[in-house]
């Protein structure tokens, strides 16, 4: 995807970046879809734990929920997980592990007239 904003993500809850390599960022091409790269751990995995907000202009449209698989590791090895990003931006783990959970994969639409986006 040409890609015409990208941000780092902040993390909530206990969870790092896994390498410096995998620093989680969200970016948006020319179409005004966003994705989401990068590779966690460390975090709280309770379901319905924050993991991160997006920032203005990288969230869904208002009404809509988008859910993600992510392939995770946790104390019994290797699971499929999944995580939910809600209009309000707020990205919650609803099931995995917290030795590795990756976040690459997830792409989605950007909410009706967020097309232009500031680089702050």
């Amino acid at each position: 995807f040409p890609v015409t904003i990208a941000k780092t993500i902040s993390l909530l809850c206990s969870w790092v970046a896994q390498t410096a390599a995998d620093t989680p960022t969200v970016s948006k091409d020319l179409s005004g879809n966003v994705i989401i790269e990068g590779s966690i751990s460390s975090g709280t995995t309770t379901p319905g734990t924050k993991l991160f907000t997006l920032p203005t202009g990288f969230r869904p449209a208002v009404g809509t929920l988008k859910r993600f698989n992510a392939y995770s590791v946790g104390g019994g090895g290797a699971e499929f997980g999944y995580f939910e990003i809600y209009e309000a931006g707020d990205a919650v783990i609803r099931d995995g592990g917290n030795t590795q959970f990756i976040l690459s994969g997830a792409v989605f639409r950007a909410a009706a007239g967020a097309d232009s986006v500031s680089p702050e």
